[in-house]
This record gives structure tokens, sequence and C-alpha cells, in this order.
């Protein structure tokens, strides 16, 4: 038998008093909200959080002078969650970010509740005018600065080589903030002491900070949108190998494909996921082997670290602390910029066109030559293309019969390992072998 309230009128209190204290809306997904009038600002919490469930004990102590039972507290939330979906007003909730061909509203995460406001003439810190909701792990991004930094502050800071590394980093920031269209991965590759994972939650501080920074790929594509609900970037650490679902899963992610499955306890309901979202993978040198994932993503080559150069992570994240406040003005000068003109025109766009058109309106400001960063993302692609087919036994077989055999009209019918045979000879074959069997398995 089905548990019930010893006392009705407890949960009818509990509503009346809950609907008095907040009012309630549902997004376009039919989540329902509760907007809640603190003493100086508004907070957004889903219903379906511990932060609401803990407003609701709260408030009903402060009045009843009782701490209300699990069950007093579940059957208020499904009241509240049933009228909410029924007659409440729709709005669209965002986390982080939010905004639209004329505007960009960055959520600062501070307990203030405080964004970015960005249009065209310019941007101003002040209360939300947008609907963003939070996660338990978010944690706040600087108050922006209009004091200038010097352009070479990825090179300096993040141990990053080359000035097109620096501009696919800083192009890559920016990007984050783009409220609309699809976010490239961006990959981080590099050998055992290279400062891979460091740099992965340094760059993610820049625009996400969280308290968990980096975790590892979930095993499902449910648990991947589920984790994407909660984090505007999503960071996973030292992925070594990613199998073609894998990619896949990214891939839709970074594009905004959806994902579908059953509703739990039930029988026919179904629930959609549809979101974009910002990726950082980091790992050892070719984490990514899928031609379509490589053209969904910008690659950054880190070397290995010098001992005599090595610094503590306190040392490195105290720098870089210093440096937020400056670096997020940067982006935010970047964001007007791009607010306020129209796309150049370019015959060579690459794969993710739409965010290299947003980052190219802020070349100008960046000091960038004009059409440099698009320049850059399909020279960064084509380089990773190329290493691959490096890596590919049986591609570099194919080529060196055909060198071998470039005079002669030929036909080759033999197996794989026979190719990698007679490209390399009998000795180099055995080798080559088992690394055709690796690729061939990383690839099922």
């Amino acid at each position: 038998m089905p548990e019930e309230n010893e006392d009705p009128t407890k949960l009818l209190k509990l509503v009346e008093l809950a609907q008095k204290k907040a009012s309630y809306f549902k997004d376009l997904e039919s989540r329902a909200f509760a907007k809640i009038k603190f003493t100086d600002h508004y907070e957004l919490y889903p219903l379906r959080s511990v932060s609401f469930e803990n407003w609701l004990s709260s408030i009903n102590y402060l009045n009843f002078i009782e701490v209300p039972p699990s069950k007093l507290k579940s059957d208020a939330l499904l009241h509240l969650e049933g009228i909410t979906r029924l007659y409440g007003k729709t709005h669209e909730a965002g986390l982080r970010v939010m905004g639209n061909e004329e505007f960009i509203e960055i959520d600062l995460g501070g307990p203030d509740w405080r964004s970015v406001y960005i249009t065209k003439d310019g941007w101003k810190v002040g209360k939300h005018k947008n609907y963003f909701y939070r996660s338990r792990a978010m944690q706040s991004l600087p108050i922006p600065s209009k004091e200038k930094i010097t352009k070479d502050w990825t090179q300096t800071n993040l141990n990053i080589q080359g000035d097109q590394q620096s501009m696919l980093i800083m192009g890559w920031l920016i990007g984050c903030f783009m409220p609309l269209g699809p976010n490239p991965l961006l990959v981080i590759q590099g050998e055992q002491g290279s400062g891979k994972s460091l740099l992965a939650s340094m760059i993610r501080s820049l625009v996400d900070p969280a308290k968990a920074d980096k975790t590892s790929l979930p095993s499902s594509e449910r648990d991947l949108y589920v984790q994407a609900q909660n984090n505007y970037v999503l960071s996973f650490d030292n992925q070594r190998t990613l199998y073609k679902k894998h990619s896949d899963w990214l891939c839709r992610m970074a594009t905004g494909g959806g994902y579908s499955t059953r509703r739990l306890y039930t029988n026919t309901e179904e629930e959609v996921f549809s979101m974009i979202r910002p990726i950082i993978l980091n790992g050892i040198t070719q984490v990514a082997e899928q031609p379509d994932l490589i053209d969904r993503s910008i690659f950054i080559n880190m070397p290995v670290i010098n001992p005599q150069e090595r610094r503590s992570e306190r040392e490195i994240f105290g720098s870089l602390d210093k440096l937020k406040p400056k670096i997020f003005g940067k982006i935010c000068d970047s964001l007007v910029s791009i607010l306020g003109k129209d796309d150049k025109e370019n015959d060579n766009l690459p794969r993710m066109a739409d965010f290299a058109k947003f980052v190219s309106r802020a070349e100008e400001v960046l000091e960038w030559e004009n059409g440099s960063f698009i320049d850059a993302m399909n020279k960064n692609r084509q380089e990773e293309l190329e290493e691959l087919n490096e890596y590919d036994p049986l591609l570099n077989s194919i080529m060196a019969l055909s060198r071998k055999n470039k005079r002669y009209a030929k036909i080759f019918l033999g197996t794989p390992a026979e190719a990698v045979q007679q490209a390399h000879g009998i000795y180099a074959g055995e080798i080559l072998k088992v690394q055709l069997l690796r690729f061939t398995c990383n690839n099922i």
C-alpha cells in the first residue's frame, strides 16, 4: 500500500506557502522551475532538484517549526509541478550562457546572481535579464575587467607554443559563448608530463568553472546528456582510445544532434535530449581517430615540460587567477565586436563554419590578420589528418606499393597483411601486422 500523509492539511499549507513565496514557470521542454525572491536578488531552481527540496524544508520549518518528512516534500513537489505544467507560463531557461544575434548574457555564477549582459554597444554587469538555472557543482566566473592584457598570455601562462595554437585557444574560448550554433571539441594531446590535464582545467576555469572540472567519459549516451544538463562545458580526462560509438556521441553533442530513449518507469513515454555543449578532451597523442570527429575538433599539441621549467599547480593557477578578469574582459570585448558586425566573405570555410565565421568577426579587435583564424583552423585539421595517416599501417602500405609500382599498371588483389609485407618487407610486415590488428579493433 502506498504511504499516505497523516495530515492532508500539512500538504495544503506547505503548497500554499510555497506558492506565496515563489513564482513558477516551465521551460521549452516543460521542465518546472521556481523563481524565488531573496533579500536583494532572485534565484532559479528546477523543482526536481536538491536546492528546491532544501528550500521547501526551510520555509516549512520557519513557518511551522517542523522539519517536513520526505513524503510531505515529495507530495508538495508533485503538486506544484503538475500545476506549473498545466497552467504555468513558458520561458526559456539556460545554463551559464543565453542569447541570440542581438545579445549574449553570461551567468557569473556568484552568490549575488549577477551576469554580464553584452550587446553591440558594450557590456555591463548587473542582475539577470533572462532565466538562468544552476547546478550544485557550478562555481563563479570573475568580474570582467576593462584593463588590457598582453596578447601572448596563452604562451606565457598555458605552456602553449606558436601563434597558431594561441589563436586557436583564444578563438575556442570566444566561441564557447556563442549562444547559437555548433561548438568544436578542443582536443589536447601530448606525451606524459606535458601538462594536458592541467591545461584542460585552466581552460575550463575561464568559461565554466566547476567543482569537478574533469571527469571520465560516461558509459552511456544517456549519462552524457544528463551530465550536459548540469555542466555548460564537458571536460573528459586521460582518454586513451575513443571507440566509434564514443566519437558519434561527441559529434552529436558538438553539432546539436538529439538523443531519445524510453522515460524511466514508463512503458511508452519517450524522453528526448537535445543540446550543444563545448567539450574538452585530453589524452595521449592521436585521441581522435575518426575523420568526422577530426572535422569537428581543434587540436592542441603539448610539448613535454622541461623538468627545470616545471612549476607547482598552486603557482600556475595563482598566476592565472590574477589574469582571469582581464582575459574575461578581452573575451567580452570580442563578443561586443562580433555582435556589431556581419559575417565576412570566405570561400574556404572549414567544417563547423558557423563557429569559424562567429570568431572571425573579432579578428580586428584581437589584432589578428583578416582571415587568419579560418586559415589556422584549416591548417590545424590538415595537419591532424596527415598525422593520422602516418599511424595508419594499411594506408601507408597502399601508398608504399603505389610508389614502388608507379611505372606499372598493377592491380593488387592480396590481403591487408600481404600488402604490408610487400610494401615494407617480411620483417617489417610482421611488426606492422600487430599495428594493423590494433587499428582494426579500435575501429570496429
